[in-house]
């Protein structure tokens, strides 16, 4: 049997490109949304972005009637990803973790953190290996689920569990949803050349070999590379960029297995 999914991330509160991907999902009669992560603006206060969710966004899981499963991403304030939480208890919005939900035969993983960012708020950053050192630049800010920002010293995420000591819980298999993509392939490269990914997410790729995994983040990559998908080992990794429009990637599972993955802007695969 066929099971029709759709990955988008990055949408940063754009009603345009929410828009375009609620007609792409009534199109092709998708059975699920994955989403992984800013899906609200970037914003100075929480509320802003609650507001959003509550209105905006929780409209669109109203008007696509079909489930979605989410990770928050670095943009969102903590306040925010527990109004996703919220919105799960009315909504068919399901929050995905470490721990695997299942659609149809398939488990599906999420993780929220990405290596640090020049950002000073770090409510979903942590320090990639558990033996890398961390300083930022500046003092730290971390943002509590009313909204309040609390100001860290420099070496905050040093006292924290690294993005690696969190996926040692990971399990082979399934599809994961993670909003850094890995270190070193087409899928992280910023404007300057360099690669932004986590190596600990590349490394746990490399020993468990999921069968998909679906990431964001930096939204350049597909046009610096020229590639929104990539291999390591066996495992298929995909990062859709962004840009002026929608963004997304239409996937097709037959049989327990990854059919087809089709990008809206670049073009289709067949993976054999």
């Amino acid at each position: 049997m066929d099971v029709k999914t759709i990955f988008a991330t990055d949408l940063h509160g754009d009603l345009k490109q929410y828009g375009e991907l609620a007609r792409l999902i009534r199109r092709h009669d998708i059975e699920l949304l994955l989403l992984g992560g800013d899906l609200a603006a970037f914003s100075r206060e929480a509320q802003e972005q609650i507001r959003f969710a509550e209105n905006a966004f929780a409209d669109f899981v109203r008007s696509i009637s079909i489930p979605v499963m989410l990770i928050p991403g670095n943009i969102e304030w903590t306040a925010t990803a527990r109004y996703y939480e919220e919105l799960a208890r009315s909504l068919p919005i399901s929050i995905l973790s470490l721990t695997p939900l299942t659609f149809r035969q398939f488990p599906i993983s999420g993780y929220p953190f990405c290596n640090p960012t020049p950002f000073r708020r770090k409510d979903f950053e942590r320090r990639d290996r558990a033996s890398d050192s961390y300083e930022h630049a500046a003092s730290v800010l971390l943002s509590d689920e009313s909204g309040i920002l609390a100001e860290q010293d420099r070496a905050y995420l040093n006292r924290l569990p690294s993005i690696e000591d969190d996926l040692a819980s990971l399990t082979a298999g399934g599809i994961w949803v993670m909003h850094a993509p890995p270190y070193g392939t087409k899928l992280d490269m910023l404007d300057s050349g360099g690669h932004a990914g986590s190596r600990a997410i590349r490394r746990c790729i490399e020993e468990l070999q999921p069968m998909l995994t679906l990431h964001g983040h930096i939204h350049e990559s597909p046009y610096k590379t020229g590639e929104w998908a990539d291999r390591i080992g066996d495992t298929i990794c995909i990062n859709p960029g962004r840009g002026e429009s929608l963004h997304a990637v239409l996937l097709t599972f037959q049989n327990e297995r990854l059919e087809s993955a089709e990008h809206i802007v670049f073009g289709k695969a067949i993976f054999a």
